[in-house]
């Protein structure tokens, strides 16, 4: 009955009808310029007068064609927009959110697009883009080209296809090439309506948008939590740095050049470089002896298809992350480039309606060659629309925490030992749709962990715990000793905030058994694998299993258990046993909470804070561990004169966060500044610390990489 009284209500209007609503999805409200109509739901076939504004919702679409079918346009979730027509020009304001839009050559009306920022000159064009409600433009070019104009400079600027125009409110305007992973994904998962030229009208058809609300729904391959895919200008490119290096006490002239060659499916770049040494080193990085140092100059091989559902890359290794990060969270493998070089392999394969996908990452290449290297493998599937939960598997395998031991020690008499150890992994999470409005997404989440090992851990405390079942039998007093196969952590209950597209909160409660890691295969993993460390024990014959577990790993064959007592001995401990010989580590049942807050801006700004805190429980003398991380990430034109900035410092599972009076393997900090000398000349500083035992002598060093460089972009 409301329909048919506000269809009556436009039967006595004079404003003009200029289109319908063809199909929509989810919630779509219709609010009129007239103010005897009320604001209505809208229905397939609604007439669409002019100056109607169109809301949509949450996971919600709406495609409307005008009366000439001329002109196409779709609605995007969470979006607002206006539609004017008169008999001179075709007007459509986009006040937030955004839009697809499709103008046939057969429409001579002039038409525009208004925003907050831009006036937009339509032509025969197929486009699609964005807006903020702080005033920001996003206008990518799929056919054709068009022109436009920025209110705050007075400028316009000629637009062709393939390429992306910036324009904010406070004057920024720029345009690049276009980048198909900033694209809605409904634009590759179904085939849009082609407009007919005005020669055939009659062929005009038009098919069904195959729109799904998961579309919208990160899964764990997609989206920030996915290795950073290469995105670069097409066509030829390259690179120029002179300079000067430092790593640890050694200083370097450098020279290097960088050729680069894009595609829209295909990503090629070199590392051509060199060093000269001002002193005398052990390191030479120049060597080429085998076919794993050729590779290693390979900064990135990558190919992608059409609509970015298959990705297969080779060479750098950077940002992976499995489900909510509980097990692997932003691993690396070019730390310590150049010192260090490896050369890994990414994957990624997605369905076309998105619904399943599938990361695959190795580490090394050069570690299989060792009998070993890092494997990881994760799933992801969206259930239903109806049922919007998404659900992960993976699975992590270093088949020898070993294999990279030459990259940080030099002594042949520890590299002979040829220890051999693996250790396994597994991980299952999920994600829950929860609420959605025009400004919050919202949704539950949790993650389960499992380590195993290869061997029984056995290991000793002090105190009494509710875990009393793993003490040895016919061991009444103190030390206590305790055995494990494996450890396990759980994130749950877990709330993720969305808040305008540019905000996520992200806070779980945590769980852990008796020495258990959190992020495990953290950014820092590849200087844990193993660790060398010089390791005294007082423990009694009560600690028989737990000492005879390490001296497995003892680096001095002519010593006995009972040498420990007396003298320090040297050992290379994998990571999981190491951290039950350092009194910073956990050998208690745990409880916590983790914290994240990310700011990310059109890849422009990139921020993020995240904190975990873990509190064992003993009878007494609890201690409290850590894992933190900040960064600040800026792009070229978000500061003046800055052509890039970065800072950096993460530690993983410490008792003694931000101490830099003693360092461990599990830190890493750094910055990077660029300033801009002309458009393509640019200043960059770059110093970053990791941190090993490089000696070896028990003691762990700082070692710091950075230098200035004179870099010039062609």
């Amino acid at each position: 009955m409301v329909t048919l009284l506000i269809l009556l209500q436009f039967a006595w209007t004079n404003t003009p009808a200029i289109g319908s609503i063809f199909s929509i999805s989810g919630f779509v409200q219709i609010v009129s310029t007239d103010r005897d109509v009320p604001p209505s739901q809208a229905v397939n076939g609604r007439t669409i007068y002019s100056d109607d504004i169109i809301r949509t919702a949450k996971d919600s679409f709406c495609k409307i064609i005008y009366n000439d079918r001329t002109t196409l346009v779709i609605v995007d979730p969470s979006s607002e927009i206006k539609l004017s027509d008169s008999q001179l020009s075709r007007n459509i304001h986009l006040h937030f959110g955004g839009m697809y839009l499709k103008n046939a050559r057969a429409n001579r009306k002039k038409s525009f697009i208004f925003t907050k920022s831009s006036q937009i000159k339509l032509k025969p064009v197929e486009l699609w883009m964005a807006v903020s409600e702080d005033g920001g433009d996003e206008v990518h070019i799929i056919k054709h080209n068009l022109e436009v104009f920025n209110l705050h400079q007075n400028k316009k600027m000629k637009i062709v296809s393939g390429n992306v125009v910036y324009s904010y409110k406070d004057g920024f305007f720029e345009t690049i090439k276009s980048n198909l992973d900033e694209l809605p994904s409904y634009l590759f998962n179904s085939q849009l309506l082609s407009l007919h030229d005005k020669k055939k009208p009659e062929e005009f058809k038009i098919q069904e948008i195959n729109y799904r609300s998961h579309d919208l729904i990160p899964l764990f391959g997609l989206g920030r939590w996915r290795e950073k895919t290469i995105i670069e200008p097409s066509g030829f490119g390259m690179d120029l740095l002179v300079g000067k290096m430092d790593i640890g006490s050694d200083t370097y002239s450098k020279i290097g050049v960088y050729p680069r060659y894009n595609t829209r499916n295909f990503n090629l770049k070199f590392n051509l470089d060199g060093y000269l040494l001002s002193g005398n080193s052990s390191i030479d990085l120049n060597k080429i002896d085998d076919v794993y140092d050729v590779f290693d100059h390979l900064s990135y091989l990558q190919y992608s298809s059409k609509h970015r559902n298959f990705l297969v890359k080779i060479g750098s290794i950077d940002g992976i992350s499995f489900g909510h990060g509980n097990l692997v969270k932003e691993y690396s493998n070019m730390l310590d480039y150049p010192r260090s070089k490896k050369t890994g392999v990414y994957m990624f394969l997605t369905t076309d309606t998105r619904n399943f996908s599938v990361d695959l990452f190795t580490a090394s290449l050069r570690d299989f060659n060792e009998g070993g290297g890092v494997v990881g493998l994760h799933g992801s599937m969206f259930l239903s629309e109806y049922f919007p939960l998404t659900i992960g598997l993976g699975f992590v395998r270093d088949f020898n925490q070993f294999a990279s031991v030459k990259d940080f020690i030099s002594d042949e008499n520890i590299l002979n030992k040829n220890f051999s150890r693996g250790i396994t992994a597994w991980e299952i999470d999920f994600t829950m749709d929860v609420y959605h409005n025009f400004l919050f997404d919202i949704y539950a989440y949790g993650e389960l962990v499992g380590l195993w090992f290869p061997e029984t851990h056995y290991y000793v405390r002090e105190e009494d715990t509710i875990e009393s079942e793993g003490a040895l039998p016919g061991l009444e007093g103190l030390p206590k000793s305790i055995f494990r196969d494996g450890t396990w952590g759980i994130n749950f209950p877990g709330i993720w905030v969305k808040y305008h597209h540019w905000w996520e909160f992200k806070f779980a409660l945590n769980l852990n058994s008796a020495l258990h890691i959190p992020q495990y295969f953290g950014t820092t993993y590849d200087y844990e694998r193993v660790r060398y460390t010089q390791y005294q024990s007082d423990l009694n014959e009560h600690a028989t299993d737990a000492l005879e577990m390490v001296m497995v790993y003892s680096l001095d064959d002519d010593k006995e258990i009972n040498d420990l007592a007396d003298e320090k001995l040297p050992f290379l401990l994998p990571k999981d046993i190491h951290s039950m010989t350092d009194h910073s580590q956990i050998k208690f049942p745990s409880l916590g909470y983790s914290f994240e807050a990310v700011y990310h801006f059109k890849k422009l700004v990139d921020a993020n804070c995240s904190f975990s805190l873990f509190k064992d429980y003993t009878d007494s003398n609890s201690d409290s561990f850590y894992n933190y991380h900040l960064s600040l990430a800026l792009q070229d034109n978000v500061l003046e004169y800055v052509s890039e900035a970065k800072v950096y410092y993460t530690q993983f599972f410490t008792n003694a966060p931000f101490d830099n009076e003693i360092y461990h393997e599990n830190m890493l900090r750094g910055v990077k500044l660029g300033f801009k000398i002309i458009k393509s000349i640019s200043i960059v500083v770059d110093y970053h610390d990791v941190f090993y035992d490089k000696e070896p002598d028990g003691i762990v060093d700082l070692v710091r990489t950075g230098g200035i460089d004179l870099k010039l972009n062609f």
